[in-house]
């Protein structure tokens, strides 16, 4: 059991090792731990790809190839940085993998692979890297995950076909309106009503009229027939 101690001030000069340090995960840890002043350690499967990212690191480091979620591989790989480096101080667990299949199609094998690399390796590499911390009094061990571990990385049986929604039905044209204000329907109302009433009323005014002017006209007639 290791006797408490205080954190260091700093973590410059700290050795730190990164899984999954080619990921943009991993990547983006090494450069933050890069930067506090600590010595990075880039693991991943692709010797050339780690070695290259780490040599865009400020301070010393280095790209190491192994695989995580094999015991034997493990500890030579945290022996050969702990002989370059010096002993690991920081551990970020980040390597992970990913099923894509349904449980129908998912393999006993893909399982024990899945479960290998993102549980196994974390054990494994806390295991191989302890001693050293305990030795020194001060170390850390940061575990990183995804949604998954909440979601469920094997995902459900079956899935449900959506349900088609119904194209809408189109809009009714809109009836053009006239473009009159109401205000001036009622005036021109007001004016048109007279109008009709004179024009119905001007037949019977020129027919009275004119019985007028036959009765004068007759009238004219007899008076002048008397005369004679």
């Amino acid at each position: 059991m290791c006797e408490e101690s205080t954190a260091p001030s700093s973590l410059r000069g700290k050795v730190a090792l990164v899984t999954g340090g080619t990921g943009s995960i991993g990547w983006a840890c090494a450069k933050q731990l890069a930067e506090a002043g600590c010595h990075v350690a880039l693991v991943d499967l692709d010797l050339a790809r780690c070695e290259e990212l780490a040599a865009q690191l400020p301070t010393k480091s280095i790209g190491v190839a192994f695989d995580v979620s094999s015991e034997p591989a493990v500890v030579a790989g945290v022996a050969s940085i702990s002989e370059r480096l010096g002993g690991v101080d920081i551990l970020v667990n980040v390597a992970g993998i990913l099923s894509n299949n349904k449980c129908f199609e998912t393999s006993a094998e893909e399982w024990r692979k899945v479960h290998a690399v993102n549980y196994d390796g974390a054990f494994f590499l806390s295991k191989a890297c302890l001693p050293h911390m305990v030795e020194q009094g001060w170390g850390r061990v940061v575990n990183l995950s995804s949604w998954a571990w909440k979601s469920g990385g094997i995902t459900a049986a079956l899935t449900p076909t959506p349900t088609p929604t119904p194209a809408p039905a189109p809009a009714p044209h809109p009836q053009p309106k006239p473009n009159v204000h109401p205000k001036q329907v009622s005036q021109r109302a007001r004016r048109t009503r007279p109008l009709r009433r004179r024009w119905s009323a001007s037949p019977s005014a020129s027919h009275a009229s004119s019985r007028r002017t036959a009765s004068q006209s007759t009238a004219s007639r007899r008076a002048t027939s008397c005369l004679r």
